[in-house]
């Protein structure tokens, strides 16, 4: 029988409207998308829920604590004891049916009968969990055929077939799937025992910066870049793993930014940001512009320098998998009133330009391709910009027609809440850095630039939707129709 395609939508859509916890929803969903037939995992979580009188989150609870002792099994060190062998044939048989399906069970426990062949189950069993992390290394195997061996090894010179272990395809198909989940319970362990305490170095002080400022304001620029690529050679000759990044962190809490996007408006967004609101941003020491228009010199970028103060915290995208659903509404709140506070900062460039940088020019804006954009004279020019060639006739219809239509402020924008460009601490924001796209754009902006680089993710889509006062749903939809026709990525 076909299977209906609209069986994994209907699992998801169960999974996420039930009242569980964040790790709950991710390990649930992560098993019927990683599962070798999705569908068929989906059928397995439908057929649970309208089986049972229970609740929703109860059902839900126990395939998950089944799913957690199902992976465990397949993670044993030890040799396979008889009560492994009877879970996978009883209780749990179903279970890896719906995550490998019944043919790939079944050539498993064909596999497993070969008792005279203990290589075959070793393998099988003492399978790394870390090989599916691992995997983009060439040339390594996974290692569980040589007694007390654990890890990776390189095949040697002249190899001994021997030696290897069974080149198994089907086997690391099992293992993919059933990996997650311990993935996972790491995860659940890490949320249980709290965020750890952290000791943030002391950050650089007022009068501390006062004083670099100052000593930098007395440098002529060229002597600047000449102290600027003398710090860049020594961080990439004394730190390795900074070399060739365009950001370094320097010693007392300092950061050097080198690049030819640093500009003039990145700088004045740090000073409006530090003089109109109370937002943990670096705080400006110096900016040295010498290329203010993408120059390139032998077809090489000339590079700015930005040296800042260093926000510390971890970066949202590192931490956000393990925040719980209150410590998201809590973030989302935080945000909010940081955003309604950068809102505040007044257009202070002596231009005509509603839609611009810091200063009135033209701004980056990854949303909208590389190089400089603008600057606009009104939000109809913007919204011209942005729907050229055939959108063009598509502007007097919905989705399109809200942009024009909506009324919306022109207001300071960060331009690029990224998850890497927001910091945290214990789950809560502790500050906002790159503000290399901030300007003046229209109140939507903010948010439907937000949600661009995770395009589909309706759920990232609500969560950013609460650090806001109103809704930009149509906005939205709009915008995701530019998205699709003019692929501006």
């Amino acid at each position: 029988m076909e299977s209906d395609p609209s069986d994994f939508s209907l699992a998801q859509a169960a999974i996420k409207s039930s009242d569980l916890p964040a790790i709950d929803h991710l390990t649930l969903s992560f098993f019927v998308l990683d599962a070798v037939d999705s569908d068929e995992a989906a059928r397995y979580i439908l057929n649970r829920l309208s089986a049972s009188s229970d609740s929703a989150e109860n059902v839900l609870r126990s395939i998950k604590r089944e799913l957690a002792q199902l992976s465990r099994k397949f993670a044993r060190h030890d040799a396979l004891p008889l009560e492994v062998d009877e879970a996978l044939r009883g209780e749990l048989r179903p279970l890896l049916e719906a995550a490998i399906t019944k043919d790939l069970t079944e050539k498993l426990f064909s596999l497993i009968q070969f008792s005279d062949k203990p290589s075959q189950l070793k393998n099988l069993w003492l399978m790394s969990p870390t090989w599916f992390a691992e995997r983009q290394l060439p040339g390594y195997f996974v290692q569980g055929i040589l007694q007390g061996r654990k890890g990776f090894y390189t095949p040697p010179t002249s190899p001994d077939e021997q030696l290897y272990p069974l080149p198994e395809a089907f086997l690391l198909q099992i293992h993919r799937v059933l990996s997650h989940p311990l993935h996972f319970l790491a995860i659940e362990r890490q949320i249980h025992q709290g965020w750890p305490l952290v000791n943030d170095p002391m950050p650089l002080g007022a009068v501390a910066r006062s004083l670099l400022r100052g000593l930098f304001a007395l440098l002529p620029t060229v002597i600047c870049v000449q102290l600027y690529k003398l710090v860049n050679k020594a961080v990439d000759k004394f730190d390795p793993a900074q070399k060739g990044s365009a950001i370094k962190f320097l010693p007392f809490g300092l950061v050097l930014k080198s690049s030819h996007r640093v500009s003039k408006s990145e700088a004045n967004a740090l000073h409006l940001v530090e003089k109109y609101t109370s937002i943990n941003a670096p705080r400006l020491i110096n900016a040295t512009v010498v290329n203010d228009t993408d120059l390139r010199i032998n077809n090489h970028p000339v590079h700015n320098y930005l040296l800042m103060t260093r926000v510390p915290g971890d970066d949202l995208s590192d931490v956000f998998y393990r925040m719980t659903y209150e410590e998201r509404a809590q973030f989302a709140k935080d945000l909010g009133k940081c955003i309604s506070e950068y809102r505040q900062i007044p257009s202070s460039h002596n231009t005509n330009h509603e839609i611009c940088d810091t200063l009135g020019g033209a701004f980056r804006d990854n949303r909208m391709g590389g190089g400089l954009h603008g600057p606009f004279d009104s939000k109809i020019d913007f919204l011209n910009y942005l729907s050229p060639g055939r959108l063009a006739a598509l502007r007097d219809e919905l989705p399109l027609s809200a942009l024009y239509r909506n009324n919306h402020r022109i207001v300071f924008s960060h331009s690029d809440l990224h998850r890497t460009n927001i910091k945290v601490r214990g789950g809560r924001l502790v500050g906002i850095i790159d503000w290399e796209a901030a300007g003046f754009k229209p109140e939507y902006w903010e948010y439907t630039r937000a949600v661009w680089p995770y395009f589909g993710d309706r759920r990232v889509e609500k969560e950013m939707a609460l650090a806001f006062e109103k809704s930009y749903a149509e906005e939205l939809e709009a915008e995701k129709l530019l998205w699709r026709r003019y692929l501006m990525f």
